[in-house]
């Protein structure tokens, strides 16, 4: 009902029917009921208002999915590209290394007339610095081309240097063969290839004609490396490189002209696994973590030439949309193929982050007109108030718990380096409670091991650069001096002016001592705990440059080699033969100075190094005494062994100024004295080692043309 004395509105009779809805009345409003009209079609706008918003929301999270999916796809492409070229080029870096590295043996080859199997040993060990030169390479041999009418002579050569089981295999006529008579490593592995003739095998033949007929290094095809035979079947290939007689300029055309012109192959035996897998530990690219790689030989794709494949996928649904690229090394193409992880972008840029994105995207919108109802509903000011007390509420709560809850023991202080809070890891890592530090200094922490000059740099990049970062030794509550690593970063206000320090602490004693004891593991032997040859080459170097500071100061090397020693793990096993090892490791131990030296090179063989020699009548003396402890150490075996030792004896600056002439010279005189039948003991003699010509043989007297020399005899 109309309040009293409102004025009457009369309505045209084509209005009055819509307005009947909103008024029920009969075709006249009064200015009210005009108001009320209006209040409910605004409050009925308002009420579709969350629907608006929800829809709104919902395109723009379509728009931006679809936007976000083109990017994605662009972004797979780039992603696959980079990958692919760093897979591809690390591959080819690795296949051109073994390449310029087979060109550097060949080098050896053809620039020397007599190249012993001791140098190509020591070339090798050269190359390899260690194992981490070549590695993912299985090692470098030489295959010498024998005519069929010296193969008797090749034969007879290898036995009499030493190697009575040695034969040309497989048998069979056949013009020539091309006989491997050095390799490197020379380990068991490798051991059962000496004497192999390549030249018999379909795919590596193909591959040594056409390196002889070029001259140039070839890569084989894929085929089964006959050093792992007996290790599992694995995948592999060979690059070889000729060695011309005389290192002729001219090359020969047919297999049938070899004779007057080559001499052999140098020859690299390459695991494919092992090339790739270290390849890829030089990819320096996170998104290939998950990401699958395929090698195939040639450019066709099937299981025959496939090479590699580290997550399984060939001929699995699992290889969905791979890429590839062709690379082509020593005369050789290979097809590398990527796919990247799952937990990649896909190639339709469809991936986890954008699904929780639309994801996001669509709760965003229906949280939106949720609150777009509460705020219609509601005060909006008030509520956007609360909403912002709120935030600010759960960042603080937020702030707190990551403090508290951090690994890394966080303190802060104030502008004068007082502390004012701590948390909880800081008490774990310290031993002190925040009750016992709050208003001191970090002084309490303070070890002792540093001089005051450190301190003073530190807090002097803390002020100038604003942070310091570092390793420091603090002393625990309980007395205890441990390492840790600390950061210090100054907090400033608007002015510039520093307000507090804040420190962040964590423990890495434990990482460091697993740092020492793989070093320990990486210079000492594991079967008796002695020193290895690296560790005695550094102490000799060390010992050899102190005594150029000191001319009356000598170094000597007693080079000791078990006699008897293979009888006793053929009679009764390999477990007999390491407690032997051990116990004469254990007796050597003791009986050598403080202040010398005692390594195990491998095998039965074992270098005291004495840093101040007097004389070499000394050595010999010495090297008497050290005769006799190996003897008595037979006494405390079980079973009956007939154990000696044969010594070598070589001295500064006598036999050598550098750690390998020593070890060469005395080498060369243990060696005499295993020949020696009346004295066990030998004094280095260069004059003897010349006229020996130790570790070289004249293939001369075989009739092939250019000597090279073979190393001493592992049976003498």
């Amino acid at each position: 009902m109309a309040p009293p004395g409102s004025p009457s509105i009369r309505v045209p009779s084509r209005l009055r029917l819509n307005w009947n809805r909103w008024t029920h009345g009969s075709g006249t409003l009064r200015p009210w009921q005009w108001r009320r009209c209006w209040q409910r079609r605004l409050i009925a706008g308002e009420r579709q208002l969350p629907l608006i918003v929800l829809l709104v929301g919902l395109a723009i999270t379509a728009g931006f999915s679809e936007q976000k999916l083109r990017m994605n796809q662009q972004l797979h492409e780039r992603i696959e590209a980079a990958l692919m070229g760093d897979v591809a080029e690390a591959i080819a870096m690795k296949l051109q290394k073994a390449v310029n590295t087979i060109n550097g043996v060949a080098g050896l080859f053809n620039a020397s007339s007599l190249v012993s199997r001791r140098e190509f040993s020591a070339y090798y060990n050269t190359l390899n610095h260690g194992g981490a030169n070549l590695a993912g390479l299985q090692g470098i041999g030489f295959s010498a081309y024998v005519p069929a009418h010296r193969r008797q002579a090749m034969t007879a050569l290898l036995q009499a240097e030493g190697y009575q089981d040695f034969t040309i295999h497989p048998t069979g006529n056949r013009a020539f063969t091309s006989t491997i008579i050095y390799l490197e490593p020379s380990d068991l592995r490798h051991q059962r290839t000496f004497g192999y003739d390549m030249y018999s095998e379909g795919p590596k033949r193909a591959a040594m004609d056409l390196a002889a007929t070029n001259g140039v290094p070839i890569m084989s095809g894929k085929v089964r490396l006959i050093e792992e035979l007996q290790f599992g079947t694995q995948t592999g290939t060979l690059i070889y490189a000729p060695v011309y007689r005389d290192n002729q300029i001219i090359l020969p055309q047919q297999p049938q002209h070899y004779e007057a012109r080559l001499l052999g192959w140098v020859y690299m035996p390459i695991e494919i696994k092992a090339l790739v897998e270290e390849s890829l530990n030089n990819v320096h690219n996170p998104d290939l973590n998950g990401s699958a790689v395929l090698v195939y030989d040639g450019s066709r794709i099937g299981r025959d030439t496939l090479m590699f494949d580290n997550q399984r996928l060939h001929g699995t649904n699992r290889l969905s949309h791979p890429q590839y690229q062709t690379i082509e090394v020593a005369g050789r193409n290979w097809l590398i193929g990527i796919q990247l992880s799952r937990a990649l972008i896909g190639r339709n840029g469809t991936n986890t982050a954008l699904f929780l994105q639309a994801l996001a995207g669509c709760l965003a919108s229906a949280v939106a007109a949720i609150s777009t109802r509460m705020l219609v509903q509601n005060h909006l000011a008030t509520r956007s108030a609360l909403d912002m007390a709120e935030k600010a509420n759960n960042e603080l709560a937020l702030a707190t718990v990551v403090f508290e809850s951090s690994s890394q023991g966080i303190v802060i202080t104030n502008e004068h380096g007082v502390l004012i809070s701590t948390n909880q890891s800081f008490g774990l890592i310290t031993g002190y409670a925040a009750s016992e530090v709050l208003g001191r200094t970090m002084n309490l922490l303070k070890s002792g091991r540093h001089e005051p000059h450190f301190y003073s740099a530190l807090w002097r990049d803390v002020i100038e650069r604003g942070s310091w970062q570092g390793e420091i030794w603090n002393r625990l509550r309980n007395g205890e001096i441990r390492r840790h690593e600390l950061s210090i970063t100054t907090v400033r206000n608007k002015n510039l002016q520093t307000t507090n320090y804040v420190g962040m602490l964590q423990d890495v004693n434990i990482r460091h001592h697993a740092q020492e004891m793989i070093r320990h593991k990486a210079l000492h032997d594991q079967l008796t705990g002695l020193p290895n040859r690296e560790l005695l080459l550094q102490a000799a170097d060390q010992a050899l440059a102190e005594a150029e500071l000191h001319p009356d100061r000598h170094v000597g090397i007693l080079f000791l080699d078990l006699n008897g020693f293979k009888p006793i793990n053929d009679i009764y096993g390999h477990a007999v033969g390491d407690q032997v090892l051990r116990l004469v490791a254990q007796r050597l131990r003791g009986a050598i100075r403080t202040n010398e030296l005692l390594s195990r090179l491998g095998g039965d063989e074992f270098v005291v190094l004495v840093p101040n020699a007097a004389s070499i009548s000394d050595l010999y003396n010495y090297a008497g005494k050290l005769l006799q402890v190996v003897i008595a150490s037979r006494e405390d075996v079980m079973q009956p062994i007939d154990l000696g030792v044969s010594i070598g004896i070589a001295l500064s600056p006598d036999h050598g100024i550098i750690a390998d002439q020593l070890l060469t010279a005395a080498d060369y005189a243990m060696y005499r004295a295993k020949r020696s039948t009346l004295n066990r003991i030998k004094i280095a003699n260069e004059a003897e080692r010349q006229r020996d010509g130790f570790g070289r043989i004249d293939w001369a007297v075989a009739g092939l043309g250019t000597g090279h020399a073979a190393g001493r005899s592992e049976q003498a």
